[in-house]
């Protein structure tokens, strides 16, 4: 089950959009201000962290601790601890292939990140190698572009709307998906982002509680929950400890499975 959660790590259940207003001319200035700031901190390309993952659905729970790896550039890392600290699952992507590794099993997964077997577990148009600004709480990469500025009704936050041009290169179908931030007027905090397909149904929503520097616009959220279109449930993870000073060398990112395994290629 534990396997399952973390191939499962950004899928979920069905959201829905907020109701929003227009901004009248300041306030628009006022926002695009603030999006600039926050797009000139300069926050970190990679995260290094002990975290713990539970599932909710079905009226049931399971949770386990990892350690959880990943860069900018689309590459990650999850490696499923059990109680003694040993990993029962590793995980790992260089944005192009994948390797898994069932340490219970004896068995080892390789193959694109665009196969069936992976697909499977993600919402559709999704990759693998997109998850990093949903992770950090960051704003999209500067190559989306704005669509549209507006303020909830519920708690009267910035919500901004990008047009999403960065990460369905392979998935021609789903063209005209967007993607939509709630960020706080005040703190430039993200409290969610979502993504939107080009019939309104939200395929990704990470809403984010709490952050482990308050006072650092870069800092890392302390825990998210993620749900999504394909699947019924909710993930939750807590970054119980980032490694902020480490570098993450791109040996880790490549997996050797066990010459006693039993290798699946997946096409």
């Amino acid at each position: 089950m534990a396997l399952c959660v973390a191939l499962l790590l950004f899928s979920g259940c069905t959201a829905k959009l907020p109701v929003t207003r227009p901004l009248n001319g300041e306030q628009e200035r006022e926002a695009r201000v603030l999006l600039e700031q926050i797009g000139q901190q300069g926050c970190p390309d990679f995260l290094d962290a002990d975290a713990t993952i539970s599932w909710q659905g079905f009226g049931r729970t399971h949770s386990f601790n990892a350690t959880l790896q990943a860069t900018r550039s689309g590459m990650s890392r999850l490696s499923g601890l059990d109680p003694l600290g040993r990993s029962f699952f590793i995980l790992v992507t260089d944005g192009i292939t994948f390797t898994l590794v069932d340490n219970q099993k004896g068995r080892g997964y390789t193959g694109s990140v665009d196969s069936t077997f992976i697909q499977q577990y993600v919402p559709t148009g999704l990759s693998l190698t997109m998850y990093f600004p949903f992770l950090t709480a960051q704003l999209p990469d500067q190559e989306e572009r704005l669509l549209k500025l507006a303020r909830t009704e519920e708690n009267n936050a910035y919500w901004i709307t990008f047009a999403n041009n960065t990460y369905w290169i392979t998935f021609a179908q789903e063209v005209g998906m967007t993607r939509h931030v709630e960020v706080e007027p005040e703190s430039g905090r993200l409290n969610r982002q979502l993504l939107v397909d080009r019939e309104k149904n939200v395929v990704l929503d990470v809403q984010y509680d709490g952050y482990l520097q308050p006072s650092d616009i870069c800092s890392f959220p302390a825990h998210f929950s993620a749900v999504g279109s394909d699947w019924s449930g909710t993930v939750q993870v807590a970054l119980n400890k980032v490694y902020e000073e480490t570098m993450l060398p791109e040996e880790i990112f490549h997996l050797q499975i066990p010459g006693h395994f039993v290798v699946n290629e997946i096409d």
